[in-house]
């Protein structure tokens, strides 16, 4: 099963490991030659220190924007000119229901922003797929990106990051960093409230009349109604 190293809005609450490789490399702590694999084994102390310096303790500390379309399409015409094989669609998100983005109501529990959905959803329904998926091979053209975004988005991107195995078998990894240039990157978790379920992930009975399966594609888990929101799994992510 595909292994997803997760940050996303989980970071919100606590910032765990991944989330330091990822400022690191944003901060360019970490050598060129360092593969992505060594990264995630390596711990570094200063990783706070960095994120302060970047002024992102700051940004989250009060409420964040819903950001206009036009917002993620400037980042995925950044991307593209970082990956010049990218084939992401600026026009078109990654959700195949109804929703809206909009701030949490579970703001004491440090979620910030959530996505809800519209309409009632059957249990095996395609939710997300990965239209919208920045993915970068290593950290280089990941510093890239960043450097290139308005700074007001740099912290963002970092939020809505996170490295995914895209390997097929458990003997070797493929990592890669990827950030959700729409509103995914809002999707709450269940690993902070024992009282949250997931509604939202893998389904692997679902996914395999999709192509990328469940690497590239989330579903209901659940039959979900009108209002409610989108929880992601974030079981299914690797934590080191």
């Amino acid at each position: 099963m595909t292994k997803r190293m997760g940050f996303h809005s989980r970071c919100w609450r606590e910032r765990i490991f991944i989330c330091a490789v990822l400022v690191i490399a944003s901060t360019m702590l970490i050598s060129p030659t360092v593969s992505l694999a060594e990264a995630v084994a390596v711990e570094r102390p200063d990783t706070d220190i960095e994120w302060n310096e970047m002024g992102c303790t700051e940004f989250f500390s009060t409420e964040k924007p819903i950001h206009p379309q036009h917002t993620w399409k400037q980042a995925i015409e950044i991307y593209k000119t970082v990956v010049q094989d990218s084939n992401l669609d600026p026009l078109n998100n990654g959700f195949s229901v109804g929703f809206e983005a909009k701030q949490a109501e579970d703001q004491f529990k440090g979620k910030g922003r959530g996505i809800y959905a519209t309409h009632s959803i059957k249990k095996g329904d395609l939710i997300w797929s990965t239209k919208r998926t920045a993915t970068f091979d290593n950290h280089d053209d990941y510093q890239l990106f960043l450097s290139k975004l308005e700074t007001s988005f740099v912290c963002e991107a970092i939020q809505c990051a996170y490295v995914k195995d895209m390997s097929d078998n458990d003997e070797e990894e493929d990592l890669k960093i990827n950030i959700d240039l729409d509103e995914a990157c809002f999707c709450n978790g269940n690993i902070y409230d024992d009282g949250l379920v997931a509604n939202v992930g893998c389904d692997e009975d679902a996914a395999k009349n999709f192509e990328g399966g469940c690497t590239a594609n989330s579903f209901a888990l659940d039959d979900i109604i009108a209002g409610n929101e989108f929880i992601c799994d974030y079981e299914e992510y690797y934590y080191p």
